[in-house]
């Protein structure tokens, strides 16, 4: 057996990994999966859905895939759904041992709405040997209804009807934008207020210093001043009447003195 390699879609056949297959969805190297059930965005289960722009559906294929242990598969999108502006998420490795339905989210992209129904083609699976020991492979099994009944719940508690809820997140995004906007003026109103009442703290700091203080310094200054002025006057005074007196004495002394010799 080559390793690693590619079977084509007769070797699938002949290793019957598809179950419910039909003719026309052989291919050389590949098969494509068919819708088997469409999950709406409520979780109900319907046989055909109008896919709308940016809408997204959940469905499960129709066939069954039995993935052996040497093997491994992949599941990717069909070319001709993407050209249509549909495209399938959740695509990737089957692994070994797998046996059970394949699901997948259908996501419309284009302009127009699209219709989507039972046995519409929506993936295309491919499988390979798988290269090196596998060691003891478990097979994981799962029936239809254990598959329908998880991916409504998955649906219903995860999934919206449209693609990111889109006109949901625009919504959201634009209140709380409001809000947010609402804050900001609120904060920044609050910050001017507390920024004039502190300028006018300052302000009125040096109003005061530049013509509050300068009179009371001068004050201070011109009182103890005119208080040495005046002590030194009345010292003055005090002096010159001292002299006056010493003078007079002084006169009176020696007109008493001459008196005498004129006799």
């Amino acid at each position: 057996m080559m390793r690693g390699g590619m079977l084509t879609g007769e070797a699938i056949r002949q290793r019957d990994i598809v179950a419910k297959a039909i003719s026309s969805s052989w291919r050389q190297a590949s098969y494509d999966l068919r819708i088997g059930k469409l999950i709406d965005p409520e979780g109900e289960v319907v046989f055909e859905y109008n896919l709308p722009p940016r809408g997204i559906v959940e469905v499960i294929s129709k066939e069954r895939i039995r993935v052996p242990a040497d093997l491994s598969g992949t599941a990717m999108v069909k070319t001709s759904l993407c050209n249509e502006g549909i495209l399938a998420l959740g695509i990737g490795l089957i692994d070994p041992g797998w046996d059970g339905p394949i699901s997948s989210f259908l996501i419309n992209f284009g302009k127009s709405p699209r219709r989507l129904a039972v046995d519409d083609v929506f993936l295309r699976t491919t499988f390979h040997t798988l290269e090196g020991p596998t060691g003891s492979t478990p097979t994981i099994k799962r029936s239809d209804l254990e598959i329908t009944r998880e991916r409504q719940r998955v649906t219903v508690a995860q999934i919206g009807g449209s693609f990111l809820n889109l006109e949901a997140e625009l919504a959201r995004l634009e209140k709380e934008t409001a809000i947010k906007r609402g804050v900001q003026l609120v904060a920044y109103v609050s910050l001017a207020g507390t920024l004039l009442a502190f300028l006018g703290f300052i302000l009125t700091y040096f109003t005061s210093s530049l013509a509050g203080k300068p009179q009371t310094s001068s004050m201070v200054v011109s009182q103890p001043l005119a208080a040495e002025i005046q002590v030194l006057r009345t010292e003055n005074a005090e002096l010159r009447q001292r002299m006056i007196a010493l003078e007079t004495r002084g006169s009176g002394a020696a007109a008493d003195t001459a008196t005498p010799k004129g006799r």
